[in-house]
């Protein structure tokens, strides 16, 4: 999420962005015991050219991509590759209706579109992100999990391109889709995003901010088996974490140590279950060099971010707010520690998150 909205925001994308029930409907019970017909292909790929981008030298900008998938039936993606040609410090990936952010397919200016990650994962799903200048990277789910991209869908991305160098050059990516049988799906798995928008990273200094995400936004949330996690951070970032709490338990789930431009996500085969959650910690840890405070957004500044999916009954979105941290307080190292209470959501699945029927499996 690079986009920093408040809770009242994100309530008003949601509704601005909702659909007739009968285009949205809700996901589907799965059939019992689907049978792939003898002459069908388990498994195929789709793969996606991404037009080249020319970047003046020393050019960093954010910019949006969009892709047409032309499909006439639904997809089920079990696992994504991404290459770059360099240059892509960053780019999120979601699926959304072909008639959402209307246009040619290729590059274009976010705010032409209105184009933003909330409202683009609540129009769809959530496909893919990349580790920040990750050159290649892929993100494959066990086996029967899959993202849904619906009949007629479209691929947009926001895309941070950053030139390192101070030649002009132009840099491309590919992207294949690893997709199966209609047969084979057995979850349809679910994106949730966490933010610590309220960064305030003094300079030459340590500084760690933590998340607490707990409370009535959970009400609806009991169940949980994670499958992938993706955290972000910038140049500066030294730590990321993620817990889960297991009614008083809590469950370790991620401990990220170090930048080094490559691929951060991580797979859970088999998923980790929570059977009762009742809350979640996030974290991001810093070692800014700088002479001058760094704060949320792009250039020399920092983000916190962490992308998952698992198999949950709703789309959770939530973040510490600018204002919002609680408590702020200097180890015996030098270290700042601050941590936050989260505001967030829970959005009610759509029809990207449906099951397969009996016509797509025959």
């Amino acid at each position: 999420m690079n986009t920093r909205l408040s809770l009242v925001s994100l309530v008003l994308v949601m509704l601005s962005c909702s659909e007739p029930e009968e285009e949205y409907p809700a996901p589907r019970d799965p059939l019992p015991d689907p049978q792939m017909p003898a002459d069908a292909e388990p498994s195929g790929h789709v793969v996606h050219a991404v037009d080249p981008f020319a970047l003046a030298g020393s050019e960093e900008t954010m910019t949006c991509y969009a892709w047409t998938v032309d499909n006439d039936a639904p997809l089920y993606v079990q696992g994504v590759e991404f290459q770059n040609g360099g240059s892509f410090h960053h780019s999120n990936w979601f699926v959304v209706p072909e008639d959402v952010y209307p246009g040619e397919d290729g590059f274009f200016p976010c705010s032409e579109r209105g184009f933003e990650d909330v409202s683009a994962a609540l129009a769809g799903t959530v496909l893919f992100a990349q580790s920040t200048q990750a050159q290649q990277e892929s993100m494959r789910f066990t086996e029967g999990a899959t993202i849904r991209i619906p009949a007629r869908s479209k691929i947009v991305a926001g895309v941070h391109l950053l030139n390192l160098g101070p030649d002009a050059r132009d840099t491309a990516a590919w992207m294949s889709l690893d997709v199966i049988h209609p047969a084979l799906v057995e979850a349809i798995v679910v994106p949730f995003m966490l933010s610590y928008f309220d960064l305030n990273i003094p300079a030459r200094q340590r500084a760690v901010f933590q998340g607490e995400c707990k409370g009535s936004e959970f009400l609806d949330i009991s169940r949980f088996a994670l499958h992938y996690v993706l955290p972000h951070y910038h140049g500066t970032g030294t730590t990321a974490t993620l817990s889960l709490f297991d009614g008083e338990e809590e469950v370790p789930v991620l401990d990220h140590q170090g930048f080094g431009a490559s691929a951060m996500g991580q797979v859970f085969d088999p998923p980790l279950v929570v059977e009762d959650l009742s809350a979640i910690t996030f974290s991001c840890g810093y070692d800014n060099p700088h002479d001058e405070d760094l704060t949320w957004g792009i250039g020399i500044n920092e983000m916190c971010v962490v992308l998952g999916f698992a198999s949950v009954g709703g789309v959770y979105i939530a973040g510490v707010e600018a204002g919002k941290t609680l408590s702020t307080s200097i180890d015996e190292d030098g270290t700042q520690r601050s941590r936050g209470a989260c505001s967030g959501l829970l959005a009610p699945r759509g029809n990207a998150y449906a099951n397969p029927i009996r016509e797509e499996i025959a």
